[in-house]
């Protein structure tokens, strides 16, 4: 490794030298403004299982052969990689604490990371006017929170949900069951025939 500074007009060719100051070898490099790059790896403390993640990393752009990232041990997908930054998909499963490893140019960050699953369930999906149902909603991977986490959650369709169709819910460390998850159940009523849909996010951010 070393470092070398650059003017302006440099065009970012590396030439390599014999004794006699005649060049042998080169290879064309990408230049960039240090200023423009992040120069830390930096990645949220938590994720949802099946959204998606972003990381501020010193990326120069496309994907380099050796670079990836990890949630538990298991590689995610690389969607998306720009300057400065990259996109996965979160497809680790499991709930709980676990580790979260970026490498980018030869560079491995490691940190501690949430993982949080959702799952959802519905007493009946088709509903008629005026016939109600139950969604029930378990939340996993919550244990030791040092901050309440937050969920939201959207009801579509043809329904109307108790409280309103948009809700914001504060789950305190203390409403978490000693296996990490959090239970909870919400009403919706029918305003015509047909089908509805709920949306839920759930984010934990442990440095507060």
């Amino acid at each position: 490794m070393f470092n070398v500074n650059l003017l302006g007009s440099d065009t970012g060719r590396l030439i390599l030298v014999d004794k006699k100051g005649n060049g042998v070898a080169g290879v064309q490099l990408p230049v960039f403004a240090k200023a423009n790059l992040p120069l830390v790896t930096t990645v949220p403390t938590g994720g949802t299982s099946g959204d998606l993640v972003k990381i501020d990393c010193p990326s120069i752009g496309p994907i380099q052969t050796g670079d990836y990232v990890k949630i538990g041990g298991h590689d995610v997908t690389v969607l998306a990689a720009a300057r400065g930054s990259l996109v996965v998909l979160n497809d680790y499963s499991t709930p709980g604490l676990t580790e979260i490893e970026i490498s980018v140019g030869g560079v491995v960050t490691k940190k501690e990371f949430r993982n949080i699953t959702l799952k959802l369930s519905a007493d009946k999906l088709n509903l008629i006017k005026g016939e109600s149902t139950v969604v029930h909603l378990v939340v996993a991977g919550l244990e030791k929170l040092k901050a309440p986490a937050v969920m939201t959650i959207d009801a579509s369709g043809v329904v109307s949900m108790a409280g309103g169709n948009s809700q914001t819910i504060t789950i305190d460390p203390s409403a978490v069951a000693t296996d990490g998850t959090y239970t909870t159940a919400e009403a919706l009523v029918a305003n015509s025939a047909g089908t509805f849909g709920v949306k839920v996010t759930v984010t934990a951010d442990d440095k507060k």
